[in-house]
């Protein structure tokens, strides 16, 4: 180490990419700046040999195998020499030697130096620091873990002259690689990039629509995403839902149970209604209903109230006849 290749990566990652939902799978050995050298003269060798890692030629000003940066905010290519970063007192570089692209991380991200970008470098400090402050191997393989701070896609590169809208928002998971011999020391790291979008389409039934959702990252930043017919359409950074449904809230924290390494670790999603949600599950036809009865009920209890005056008015005109018919058979009888 660091000077390791993993035969086989591209398949094995291609599957596991499908088995946990997460994209752009990348094995990074952790290069200290005295091993920088040796390191990228092994890569070169090894990219100039293997057929498997889809790579492009290196950019401009950069050999094959080199470890590069971009200059922040110009994004200009740098070859990276020293591993260190603002902010951060260690001094190591995350150089992505294997990965899986996409149409967001195509194959001119090899080498790249991942402690280079902003979103990602605290999360990966975290796991370094967790890893090598404790001595229970154990501990370290199951809570060193961490995930990143959620940044926008598609991302400015460096051939990139503007930022293009952002479609979609993507966090980093990150994991500690340590040697099958000795569990202790931590030799690199394995990440993967989680899409809320591709996870919303997996979480979310097809035949839900009309929903807002709203995700608040450790950082508390948010960001809103609406669910139409299951598909999640990326809607702008902030919480956007109508203020009106919020009696409606529905919210739930997502741990990722390590939390104890990266403060960005917890997130919360939380679901509101939009009006075409609450027009497709309510109605007014229970109303109306309800209406219908109690006009029912009312014209019946009429009917009965005017049936029984009725019916005694009835009675009384018998029962006065009768009188009377008693009455003449009473004179009749004394005359």
């Amino acid at each position: 180490w660091p000077n390791v290749a993993w035969p086989g990566f591209q398949p094995a990652a291609v599957h596991l990419g499908r088995l946990s939902a997460l994209e752009n799978f990348a094995f990074t050995p952790i290069v200290w700046p005295e091993k920088l050298a040796d390191y990228e003269a092994f890569m070169k060798n090894y990219y100039e040999t293997d057929r498997q890692d889809i790579r492009m030629p290196p950019l401009p000003g950069l050999q094959l195998g080199q470890v590069w940066g971009m200059s922040l905010p110009d994004l200009n290519p740098f070859h990276e020499t020293v591993g260190a970063i603002p902010g951060s007192n260690l001094k190591y570089v995350t150089p992505v030697a294997q990965y899986t692209v996409s149409d967001i991380y195509g194959p001119m991200y090899l080498s790249y130096n991942l402690r280079n970008t902003p979103y990602f470098s605290p999360a990966l400090d975290k796991v370094v620091v967790c890893a090598n402050s404790s001595t229970n191997a154990t501990l370290v393989r199951s809570a060193c873990g961490a995930i990143s701070d959620t940044m926008g896609l598609p991302f400015r590169g460096p051939s990139d002259p503007i930022q293009k809208p952002i479609q979609d928002m993507q966090a980093m998971l990150v994991h500690p690689i340590f040697p099958g011999r000795n569990s202790s020391t931590l030799v690199g790291l394995m990440s993967g990039a989680m899409s809320w979008k591709q996870l919303l389409l997996r979480a979310v039934p097809t035949f839900v629509s009309g929903l807002d959702c709203v995700i608040i990252t450790g950082a508390k930043k948010s960001f809103t995403y609406t669910i139409t017919d299951g598909i999640p359409v990326f809607r702008g950074v902030g919480d956007l839902h109508d203020t009106q449904y919020n009696r409606y809230r529905r919210a739930h924290a997502l741990d990722t149970q390590v939390a104890q390494v990266s403060s960005n670790s917890t997130y919360e999603i939380a679901f509101y209604p939009r009006r075409t949600l609450l027009e497709t599950y309510t109605s007014n036809l229970p109303i109306i209903a309800a209406v219908v009865i109690v006009l029912m009920f009312l014209f019946c209890s009429g009917v009965f109230f005017a049936y029984d005056i009725l019916m005694k008015r009835e009675f009384g005109r018998k029962e006065a006849i009768l009188d009377t018919k008693r009455r003449f058979v009473r004179f009749i009888s004394h005359e």
